[in-house]
């Protein structure tokens, strides 16, 4: 069962990205393919900044995918990613994988390749290592695409992002840009 911080940190990952996309689709709690479920997964144009710190090439064309993983304890951490783990999550998913946790949970060391690592810092989410940039098939995005749109959820809504300003910081791009 999720904590109240695994979900805040879930619901940051949105207030995160939707800072650095235009034309976003995101949900949370989502099964993808071979009964692999990630925290959160979006679909999106990344804008020219972002693009530039993730070293996508230019122009992109075409939309990016991303899955967030939030774990909150070192525990909960190796449930996922440790070597004894039953549901290794290296293999790529998406174009972009992040693993988002507090301050002080894991190590540079500790993050897998793909994977890039978003820590909390205060009501914000700062970028600790950046991902490896996947190639995925068409196949792979039509599953996440059809994933995303098939959840019994509404991806945002204003009202959501809303509420997300009133409780979340974003050092490199305040409020409402």
């Amino acid at each position: 069962m999720a904590s109240k911080l695994h979900d805040e940190l879930t619901y940051k990952t949105l207030y995160w990205l939707n800072n650095r996309a235009w034309d976003l689709r995101w949900c949370s709690e989502l099964t993808i393919s071979n009964s692999c479920v990630v925290d959160a997964s979006a679909i999106y144009y990344p804008k020219r900044d972002h693009r530039i710190k993730l070293g996508l090439p230019e122009p992109v064309s075409d939309k990016i995918s991303c899955v967030f993983e939030s774990k909150i304890s070192k525990p909960d951490f190796n449930n996922t990613f440790g070597v004894s783990s039953v549901r290794p999550r290296c293999v790529p998913l998406a174009h972009i994988h992040w693993i988002v946790t507090p301050k002080d949970i894991i190590t540079h060391s500790d993050v897998p390749d793909p994977w890039g690592w978003l820590v909390q810092r205060g009501r914000g989410l700062k970028i600790e290592r950046l991902p490896r940039i996947c190639d995925i098939d068409e196949l792979q995005m039509l599953r996440l695409a059809n994933a995303i749109l098939w959840k019994r959820e509404p991806w945002f809504r204003k009202h959501d992002i809303e509420l997300l300003e009133q409780h979340f910081d974003d050092e490199e791009y305040p409020c409402n840009t």
